[in-house]
């Protein structure tokens, strides 16, 4: 299994992983269709030129079978701090349970830590859209949960 960067040819594989990710975990509060998929690959195209966002591919055989899409964004007010945001992490379905999305994960913290060597402490946020196996992925990692975020379909806004 080889770790790269993604470049702008592996668009197409990754906003078709990003769709069956979305498809799997039944996310209640976005309508995944080909408007929606256009979408993340128009924005996929230029967050890889972008020195703080970072896609990686996981590929075997010259074929992809998982990708992970971190961003690294800075405090805007008060003390200085730096956050690394695992926006999403997807492996196919046939290569799970051999740890391609740890060692996914691995090597994107790693390209984020030699870019923020020398920062100081940063804070590392991590997405668990499949709940307590990300969980479990992300302990053996060395992670503790520190927050929960919780979410609602409907709109709070609608109710007042």
């Amino acid at each position: 299994m080889v770790f790269r960067d993604a470049t702008i040819l592996d668009i197409g594989v990754i906003s078709q992983m990003w769709r069956d990710m979305h498809e799997e975990i039944k996310t209640p509060f976005l309508v995944i269709d080909d408007e929606e998929v256009l979408a993340y690959a128009e924005y996929m195209c230029k967050a890889i030129k972008n020195d703080l966002v970072f896609v990686g591919v996981a590929e075997l055989g010259g074929v992809v079978v998982g990708y992970t899409h971190t961003i690294v964004s800075s405090r805007a007010y008060g003390k200085p701090r730096v956050s690394i945001y695992s926006e999403s992490t997807y492996v196919l379905p046939e290569f799970r349970k051999g740890g391609t999305a740890s060692r996914l994960t691995n090597f994107h913290l790693e390209k984020c830590g030699k870019v923020l060597a020398g920062v100081g402490d940063v804070m590392v946020q991590l997405s668990c859209l499949n709940k307590q196996h990300d969980i479990d992925k992300y302990n053996k990692l060395g992670f503790k949960i520190s927050s929960v975020v919780m979410e609602r379909k409907e709109s709070w806004l609608q109710q007042q």
